[in-house]
């Protein structure tokens, strides 16, 4: 399984990012490539809750919270890659204190490309670098938008970084 691992310091306490992730199926007021997120089920957070992302290019994924700890952070499985060449794909995003009022957040992705060595091989030379790309498209929108409650969408000016999912679909 390939890895990849990006941080930000928010200037924003635990509490106040948590309650912003911690809205599941609220994604894409801070994920600036992400359109849509309605939840699939009842269930609006904790372990089980399902939801459906699309993005504004029209690819869909299905993922599901495989772990949670309150306040602290989860670790969601996507459940159907869409068109993207992925067998396996897991992000986990984290909160943890970072004092005077500030919090640190990780967001790191495991993942296992399709099509064998050539998939392992793309993983290597672009999925992580396009996943590390977005992961920071993220955490840039989380910040802006737990700083300021503006909706982070594809006017955000780091979205002309193409998401991991596009590049690896065009590879």
């Amino acid at each position: 399984m390939q890895q990849v691992l990006v941080k930000k310091m928010i200037d924003a306490p635990p509490l106040q990012v948590w309650e912003v992730i911690d809205d599941f199926g609220g994604v894409q007021n801070y994920h600036p490539l992400v359109a849509a997120s309605p939840l699939l089920g009842e269930q609006r957070t904790g372990e089980g809750a399902q939801r459906c992302c699309t993005f504004h290019s029209g690819g869909k994924i299905n993922e599901r919270i495989t772990a949670y700890e309150k306040g602290v952070g989860y670790e969601v499985t996507i459940t159907d890659t869409g068109p993207f060449p992925l067998k396996t794909a897991i992000g986990e995003l984290r909160v943890t204190p970072a004092g005077e009022g500030r919090s640190e957040v990780s967001f790191g992705m495991r993942f296992v490309p399709n099509f064998g060595s050539i998939g392992w091989l793309m993983g290597q030379f672009i999925m992580k670098s396009q996943f590390r790309k977005t992961l920071r498209q993220v955490l840039d929108g989380l910040d802006e938008h737990v700083r300021t409650g503006r909706v982070i969408g594809p006017a955000h000016p780091a979205d002309g970084v193409a998401s991991a999912a596009e590049a690896m679909s065009a590879a």
